[in-house]
């Protein structure tokens, strides 16, 4: 989690923490993206090549923005038909920058984590079933492996 991340939360939450979360080290980012490429990709593909693949390749939730006021990460989930997981990976560059922290404190602090105009973000869960990505414009992507896209092609 970039460190002026939270300077900005506690600077407007004064008595609040930070919620808690762990960036995994390059050999867990490194697991992660291979996992993914097998899933997502043609299995050899990493870094800047398999996250536009994961974009190129998923469905643009059009009627749904990150930047809305009404945004919710846990409504999203509900419309998706997903059950919410205890964690979230987020996935903050090529698949060599991630951070893990519970599904719901990434939903109540939203706003605080991702920075519209600024950031691209792949949310997901360690089924690796589903990424959920989501755009400096605010734009929320969906992907899912095989098994999961027979279930959710009727979104």
């Amino acid at each position: 989690m970039h460190p002026r991340k939270i300077t900005n939360f506690k600077n407007e939450h004064p008595k609040k923490e930070f919620p808690k979360f762990r960036s995994l080290n390059p050999s867990e980012c490194s697991i992660i993206a291979t996992r993914v490429g097998r899933y997502f990709g043609n299995g050899d593909i990493s870094g800047v090549k398999l996250a536009k693949y994961i974009r190129a390749n998923a469905r643009l939730l059009q009627d749904l923005n990150a930047e809305s006021e009404s945004f919710d990460f846990s409504a999203l989930l509900h419309f998706l038909g997903m059950k919410m997981p205890a964690q979230v990976f987020l996935n903050w560059g090529h698949f060599d920058d991630i951070d893990q922290m519970e599904t719901r404190d990434f939903a109540d602090c939203f706003s605080d984590i991702w920075y519209p105009s600024a950031d691209d973000i792949d949310v997901f869960d360690e089924s690796l079933g589903w990424i959920i990505s989501i755009g400096y414009s605010g734009q929320i992507y969906f992907s899912a492996s095989e098994g999961l896209k027979n279930t959710l092609a009727e979104i």
